[in-house]
């Protein structure tokens, strides 16, 4: 299975297939360091467990969260990001596919989320990320300034 090649700076990390005859565990994933800095990863996976596509994409991810580690080390790696601006779609709009209240205001489901997960990333641009947490006092500090002036 082929897992793309990564150069970050002086760092490349590239597939490295070795053949087994049986696989050890489920899912296994081996690196070694080659010449040059190079970093070769080899996904070993059982067939009947995982689809080749799956495990595509936890090389995709785990790609994903080498970069991010890299571009941003002073991060929390549960608060790097994994997912391609495709895919974070795709699981927002499936998310929301029948679980909330269309009777139910925006604002208090927000609020709910804010409580359940507050130092998840809710927004961010190429220059910042906001929290729940940080948004939600935002919103609420933007609602008591319009209402003090009676907007």
């Amino acid at each position: 299975m082929e897992v793309p090649a990564l150069k970050l700076g002086d760092l490349h990390i590239s597939p490295y297939a070795i053949q087994h005859h049986s696989v050890k565990f489920d899912l296994s994933l081996e690196a070694f360091e080659r010449e040059g800095a190079a970093l070769k990863l080899s996904f070993d996976y059982a067939a009947a467990l995982f689809k080749e596509e799956t495990v595509r994409r936890f090389g995709t991810h785990f790609l994903a969260i080498i970069r991010e580690a890299v571009r941003h080390p002073e991060e929390q790696i549960g608060l790097l990001h994994i997912l391609d601006q495709h895919e974070q779609i795709e699981r927002l709009e499936k998310k929301g596919e029948g679980q909330t209240n269309r009777h139910e205001p925006f604002h208090v489901q927000f609020s709910r989320q804010a409580k359940e997960t507050p130092d998840a990333i809710a927004v961010m641009d190429d220059q910042r990320k906001l929290t729940y947490r940080e948004l939600e006092d935002m919103s609420y500090a933007l609602s008591c300034e319009l209402k003090k002036n009676e907007a």
